[in-house]
This record gives C-alpha cells, sequence and structure tokens, in this order.
C-alpha cells in the first residue's frame, strides 16, 4: 500500500485520481487465519473520510470506486461501513443518473447494503428524477431482471421523495 502520511498527500491522491489508482483502493481480498481481510481497507477508510469531508473535490469514477469496494467488502465480510449511506447519498448527488443502474444492482449484493443505502439523504427534486429515469428505463428494459431492478429503483426512489 502506498503511504500518504498527510492531508495534503491525501488530497493530491483524490485530486488527481484517476482509473490508474483504483488498485489501492479497491476492495483487495486475502484470507488471514480462514477471515477474509482487505489489503486496502484502512487507506480506503481514509480516503472514504476525505471525501465525507469534502466531497465537492473527489471527482465521479472515485465516488464509484469507493462505493464498489465497500459494498464488495460489506457483501464478502456480512458487515457494512456505516459511511456507505454517505458514499452513494454523495455519489448520486454529484453524478445523477451516470451510476445509477450500478448502484441498484450493488445494492441488492447483501441484505447489509440494502439496509445501509435505504439511509441516503438526497433532495426531494432528485428522488423524482431519479425514479423518473428509472420508469423510463423500465419501459425499455430487454429481460425481466432488468425490468425488476428498475421498478425496484421506481419503488425506492418514490419512497425516498415521500419520506423526505
Amino acid at each position: 500500500m502506498t503511504s500518504y502520511s498527510s492531508n495534503l498527500e491525501l488530497s493530491k491522491f483524490i485530486d488527481n485520481y484517476d482509473s490508474n489508482s483504483e488498485k489501492i483502493i479497491s476492495f483487495s481480498p486475502s484470507e488471514s487465519e480462514n477471515k477474509p481481510i482487505d489489503n486496502n481497507f484502512e487507506f480506503r477508510q481514509l480516503v472514504i473520510q476525505e471525501v465525507i469531508q469534502t466531497p465537492e473535490n473527489a471527482p465521479l469514477e472515485l465516488l464509484w470506486d469507493l462505493f464498489e469496494a465497500e459494498t464488495l467488502f460489506a457483501k464478502t465480510n456480512f458487515s457494512v461501513n456505516p459511511n456507505l449511506r454517505h458514499l452513494a447519498s454523495i455519489l448520486l448527488i454529484r453524478g445523477g443518473t451516470k451510476y445509477l443502474q450500478k448502484f441498484l444492482r450493488y445494492r441488492y449484493l447483501s441484505f447489509d447494503i440494502y439496509c445501509e443505502t435505504a439511509q441516503i439523504k438526497i433532495p426531494q427534486e432528485l428522488s423524482l428524477q431519479l425514479a423518473l429515469e428509472c420508469e423510463n428505463n423500465s419501459k425499455s428494459a430487454n429481460d425481466k431482471s432488468e425490468k425488476e431492478l428498475w421498478e425496484g429503483g421506481i419503488k425506492f426512489f418514490q419512497w425516498k421523495n415521500e419520506s423526505s
């Protein structure tokens, strides 16, 4: 793991993030005494904390990669980082529909992830926009599972809108 000894270095990592940097924040499982561990867990948590503090500085690609890594970690370890809801909120607020389908797919990886992502905080207008996008995609879905994914998204974002 690359060592980042200061907030300035961490900020530079975030500012300069690109797909070549993903390998040091991705979920990187290995076995230790029959228990899965994540070689990138500690550094990823530092990045997540910084991103939550200053979300406007985080590239969308970084937000997605962090969300993906945390959901894969949660699925493997049967636990979830409470910051996942914050990452998901920031991802949807900043990215709109760009990662919507991926968000919905990863949301269903485990019950823990499903429950944690239900706690997202997004503006009411965005909930309506995402529900509409899900509805439009549902109409053009190619198969039953894709249609079910989009219909689940409609219900979820309508519920988020009503509970705001």
